[in-house]
């Protein structure tokens, strides 16, 4: 298998994208300020009342040199996420990188994006190796390359996650028409509801919830979920690194602004 490096991503594709140093490597100079969150089963943050959703809790510290680094453990204070937020001096944009790990320490999948261009270039792990990858190249192109394969394949969307089985243009004109809500309602003028669904292994919907509970007022987030359960389709199953379908949250923004 021929999975992208860094010299692919500029000579290719023109992603300036930085790997820098193993999200597990000690940084310099990191601030004493550091901040503690709750968050639930889908990683955003919940109320520190709120412990009936609590799944994880995130630690958040800053260095001097303005990098952000965001440490995600489970109850049992096993390390799930490490995120690392920084600028590129050298292409003036931010880089985000994100690793996620199993509860036993093994690495499962690491994620680079150029935060001023949405690109970004995702790698999966199993037993150390890597198995998988997909890289964003915008203009919905994608490059996506799985175990056993000798090279990527260009796709306009990324399996390794679940996909709507139409046009995103039929669901946005759906949502036009169906999203329901009474202005005298809401309160806040500008809100956004992820709405989480989990798609099975053959496509279809197993749960829908809301997924950032305190992005929204729960009026307006009842709405969404509505609107997202009425949609009334399946959905194509996200693909592992093996290519074998696999039950897995797909997660929907849904922006309501109050005129």
């Amino acid at each position: 298998m021929i999975f992208l490096n860094f010299k692919n991503l500029k000579t290719l594709l023109m992603l300036i994208l930085t790997f820098g140093l193993a999200m597990g490597s000690p940084l310099h100079g990191i601030s004493q300020n550091k901040t503690i969150e709750k968050l639930n089963k889908h990683f955003y943050p919940i109320s520190e009342e709120d412990s009936a959703s609590f799944s994880y809790f995130i630690m958040t510290s800053l260095t001097k040199d303005s990098v952000k680094l965001k440490r995600i453990f489970d109850r049992k204070n096993r390390l799930i996420k490490v995120i690392k937020t920084e600028p590129n001096t050298a292409e003036d944009f931010k880089e985000k990188t994100t690793e996620t790990y199993d509860p036993q320490g093994n690495i499962l999948s690491q994620r680079i994006a150029n935060l001023a261009n949405g690109k970004f270039i995702e790698t999966f792990f199993f037993d150390e190796k890597q198995v998988g990858q997909v890289l964003f190249e915008g203009n919905q192109t994608y490059h996506v390359i799985r175990n056993g394969e000798e090279k990527p394949s260009m796709k306009n969307s990324n399996d390794f996650e679940p996909q709507f089985t139409e046009p995103l243009e039929t669901w946005n004109l759906y949502l036009l028409n169906h999203l329901k809500i009474d202005q005298k309602k809401v309160k806040e003028a500008n809100q956004r509801v992820i709405v989480g669904i989990l798609v099975d292994e053959v496509g279809l919907v197993k749960k829908v919830e809301w997924a950032n509970p305190l992005g929204a007022e729960p009026y307006v987030a009842e709405r969404a979920i509505a609107a997202v359960k009425g949609w009334g389709r399946n959905f194509l199953p996200a693909l592992d690194s093996f290519e074998n379908p696999t039950k897995k949250w797909l997660y929907v923004p849904i922006s309501y602004q109050k005129h």
